[in-house]
């Protein structure tokens, strides 16, 4: 499958692109911009954003790449491209929490073919190709294959994220458990957590873009779970602006669905 001879050199690259991302996350003070959709941008992102980006047109000359970061995106309508998140969890970065992520994608049509979500600080890679089930590695150990677990409705870990409160969708999707136990984690690293059976659920009804699920859905599916809209169908990626995902559900047992009725 396309996809298999890029995944060693891709784990590769982003371990070696880890240093510079930590030696700038080190600093006592960082240098903040801010982009036109009001949200946070850092040297580290642009660092990361430019290393990915000609690493994936080197390697791949013949398919394109989007990146959050990419500027007047002109991109075609093509059936296969890679996303790319250079830094997810910008917030996250500045206020030091440890939970950001570098997600990479490869999407064939419109759906995530692999994925890989690296968190630098703690030196874990989730990755998965598709048919090919999903993995976890920890620093120099050897890949582990993760699985999603079978829900206990009676008491499901709903994992949600730290830097986005609660909203009414929210709460009536959560209403349909008698109790949950509840965790907040930054970035990509909740798909990780739900891939590997830490974590049952990550409801999402706000906004997000490609670029933060495409990865992360790739390996929440190969590790037995789903990535569903509010009408249960996989969520899908093209490569025609504005990017944007509608309200979403990731979950480990595949039987959960997001139903209003209930």
């Amino acid at each position: 499958m396309l996809g298999d001879a890029y995944l060693p050199s891709l784990l590769d690259f982003l371990k070696k692109l880890s240093p510079e991302i930590l030696k700038i996350y080190a600093q006592h003070s960082l240098e903040i911009k801010t982009k036109s959709d009001h949200s946070p941008v850092t040297e580290a992102d642009l660092i990361s954003h430019k290393a990915i980006v000609e690493f994936l047109k080197k390697l791949t000359p013949d398919i394109a790449v989007i990146s959050e970061e990419s500027e007047n995106q002109n991109t075609r309508d093509t059936d296969k491209f890679w996303l790319v998140d250079p830094l997810d969890g910008t917030r996250e970065f500045i206020a030091k929490t440890d939970d950001f992520s570098i997600n990479i994608a490869l999407i064939e049509n419109h759906i995530p073919i692999l994925g890989i979500i690296y968190a630098p600080v703690f030196d874990v890679f989730y990755f998965a190709l598709k048919n090919s089930g999903a993995y976890k590695k920890t620093g120099i150990s050897e890949p582990q294959r993760i699985q999603t677990r079978k829900l206990n409705s009676d008491l499901p870990v709903v994992i949600a994220s730290r830097r986005h409160g609660d909203n009414q969708t929210l709460q009536d999707y959560l209403k349909r458990f008698k109790d949950y136990e509840r965790l907040s984690r930054g970035s990509a690293i909740k798909f990780g957590l739900i891939a590997e059976g830490t974590a049952d659920i990550y409801p999402r009804f706000g906004d997000t873009s490609f670029w933060d699920t495409a990865a992360g859905q790739c390996i929440v599916e190969e590790a037995g779970g789903q990535v569903i809209d509010t009408k249960g169908q996989p969520l899908r990626y093209n490569a025609v602006p504005p990017y944007l995902n509608p309200h979403f559900l990731a979950t480990g047992d595949r039987r959960e669905q997001h139903d209003k009725t209930r």
